[in-house]
């Protein structure tokens, strides 16, 4: 884990019509067992747009699309709070279809 205080970091995000958003993270945190990995993290994907992740290793790229398909579910100890929504939906609320979720975003591994 990146061990940096956020603000020595550059962050570009685009300013994006709310009415374009198709997947908004807000606030999102999350946890491998006591190791909260992401802190607040909140960026807005713009629909039919290519949106690129980068950063060192170890900065929480690969957590963040692992929490957006709710990968982390598969392994104990794992777990996101705050809002990720879809097309209106926040798809971090129980009773989420998993296997149609995952078929909407993609999956990582």
């Amino acid at each position: 884990m990146n061990t940096l205080a956020p603000d020595t970091f550059d962050v570009s995000v685009a300013r994006i019509d709310k009415a374009k958003v198709k997947l908004d993270v807000q606030e999102l945190d999350f946890f491998y067992g006591k190791t909260h990995s992401l802190k607040g993290v909140s960026i807005p994907f713009a629909e039919k747009a290519v949106t690129a992740l980068i950063g060192p290793s170890g900065c929480g790229k690969s957590t963040l699309l692992r929490a957006l398909n709710r990968m982390y579910a598969l392994y104990p100890g794992q777990r996101a709070t705050g809002k990720i929504v879809l097309d209106g939906e926040d798809i971090l609320k129980p009773g989420v279809n998993l296997s149609m979720l995952r078929a909407r975003i993609g999956m990582v591994r």
